[in-house]
């Protein structure tokens, strides 16, 4: 694996294990946190079993795009890991290569703390470019979990 071209996140939140696990794996949850800031969540579907696919289609008006992504899950450890493939369908973001992201969760005296990895990227931009898209999404994460 690139180390150069690998993003790691870690994060705690305070909530429990639990309900950050049903944050990752529950549509209606999903639907309210899963995009940065500028975008909402306007169509996603999903198999939630090893090799099921999920597809998400974000749409931001202030920048006028539309982004399809679609995954397939490789590892469902209820609530520890998840492990899933992500691809941007049209190409935007990743030059049409899949991806993979690790969402890692322990529970710690002050919440869960959350380990998110993902590898594959095709170049440092791309790199970087998703780790601020995440940045934003887990801060509407932490906001959905303070509810």
């Amino acid at each position: 694996m690139d180390q150069e071209l690998q993003l790691k996140i870690e994060r705690t939140f305070d909530a429990p294990i639990q309900k950050v696990w049903d944050a990752w794996t529950k549509p209606e949850l999903l639907r309210q946190w899963s995009c940065p800031n500028t975008f909402e969540v306007t169509e996603q579907s999903g198999d939630f079993r090893v090799g099921g696919i999920w597809t998400e289609t974000m749409t931001s008006d202030k920048y006028g795009f539309t982004g399809k992504l679609r995954g397939e899950y490789k590892v469902i450890e209820e609530p520890h890991k998840l492990v899933s493939t992500h691809e941007w369908i049209d190409g935007s973001g990743n030059d049409g290569k899949a991806s993979e992201y690790t969402v890692e969760l322990s529970e710690q005296d002050d919440g869960t703390r959350m380990t998110f990895t993902q590898i594959g990227f095709v170049s440092a931009e791309s790199r970087d470019s998703h780790c601020g898209g995440w940045e934003e999404t887990f801060g509407k994460l932490a906001s959905l979990l303070e509810k």
